[in-house]
């Protein structure tokens, strides 16, 4: 039911797309691994060369554009300082075949991870990947955190609304990488209690070490809202939460602040947030100087997986002359990629990953490693039931 509910959706979102903004949208298909899956591109007409990328991640009950365009109005952002803006869409079924949105269906991370890949591919965007970014209101903040989390070789800073912290996220394990963290929640939240905000920030606070919080004395003669700043001096980052005291209309409560009445145009904050953070200026320089902060590049050695042909799994080494953080996928013969066997930081030396290709029917295959500085490296592989 839900990957007929999935191929339902990739036929009528374009129908009920109609074009408002005065830049252009693009859809494009997109896969998790398991499912087929949709994402949006905003392209403004001030758009550079070279430019930021922040994914707008929607909450429940909202679809991707909706959300992007009446909820959050991150367009009139996007034209003026000429970023792109990726919109994924959630699955729309559950479980009873409801059409409701909902995240974590699928492999919500392989779907962001794939789509990086998908724009990075495209000729006609221009990306500079040391500033994307990924802002998300309610379950849409649930999603920003986990890419981070899981992705923060790729994010450089978060921005999120009405939720809390994913459970799935553990505090005593910190990502590899640190990153900005910026969130807004209203005291009278009819969904999301405000007990949950605080536990993020207590959380990122903790993974990245903060010193204690101070008030925001900018915000003293703004009696609706409060800005405390969890600041990091050795990694440069933040972890800022702003409290709302607004007591309006449940979905304004609940919803993504950029108006004037809430007492936060939390749009422009989160711009000005955005534009503090690179991902070389959120790495720990006590294990990522080296790569990050100068002209290092890796010379990755991948040698010949054995055994090769194989029947199940396989194994291969990876060699690395310098510390350097690694993708490692698997793709077929058309180019799509049918695992991830590691996204991750490695320090310097050899490393041994084993590849499980029983879900695979039988074929050629391409081992691929990206080092985030140097060249890729690729080995053949055939698989033999």
């Amino acid at each position: 039911m839900r990957l007929i509910g999935a191929w339902l959706a990739l036929l009528l979102i374009p129908l009920l797309a109609t074009a408002r903004m005065p830049g252009n949208w693009s859809m494009f298909r997109s896969y998790d691994g398991e499912y087929p899956r949709v994402y949006y591109m905003y392209t403004p007409t001030t758009v550079v060369r070279d430019a930021p990328l922040v994914i707008c991640a929607h909450g429940g009950g909202v679809g991707a554009r909706e959300f992007f365009e009446e909820r959050a109005r991150l367009y009139q952002l996007s034209e003026q300082y000429g970023f792109l803006v990726a919109c994924p869409e959630a699955m729309l079924v559950d479980d009873d075949g409801h059409w409701v949105y909902r995240w974590f269906v699928g492999n919500e991370v392989e779907f962001i991870d794939n789509m990086f890949d998908d724009i990075a591919a495209k000729p006609e965007y221009s990306v500079d990947w040391d500033r994307v970014y990924a802002m998300g209101n309610s379950a849409g903040g649930y999603l920003a955190q986990v890419i981070a989390y899981e992705l923060s070789g790729r994010i450089a800073a978060i921005c999120i609304s009405s939720c809390g912290a994913p459970s799935r996220i553990p505090a005593q394990r910190p990502p590899k990488r640190p990153f900005g963290v910026m969130q807004s929640h209203n005291i009278n939240d009819p969904i999301i209690d405000y007990s949950y905000a605080v536990h993020a920030d207590r959380l990122w606070s903790f993974a990245f070490e903060c010193a204690r919080a101070k008030l925001d004395s900018a915000f003293v003669d703004t009696p609706r809202v409060e800005k405390k700043v969890n600041r990091n001096r050795r990694d440069g980052v933040d972890v800022v939460l702003f409290t709302l005291h607004f007591d309006g209309q449940p979905s304004e409560n609940h919803g993504w602040p950029h108006r004037e009445p809430q007492g936060l145009e939390l749009n422009r904050q989160m711009w000005d947030f955005f534009q503090r953070y690179t991902r070389k200026s959120a790495l720990k320089p006590n294990e990522d100087e080296l790569a990050s902060r100068s002209e290092v590049t890796t010379t990755i050695s991948l040698a010949p997986a054995r055994p090769n042909p194989f029947n199940a799994t396989t194994t291969v080494a990876l060699e690395l002359p310098q510390p350097s953080h690694v993708k490692l996928a698997v793709y077929d013969v058309t180019g799509r990629r049918v695992a991830t066997l590691s996204n991750q930081w490695y320090a310097a030396g050899d490393h041994a990953l084993t590849f499980d290709a029983t879900a695979l029917a039988s074929g050629v295959y391409f081992i691929r490693a990206d080092p985030a500085r140097g060249k890729p490296a690729m080995r053949k592989i055939t698989l033999i039931r």
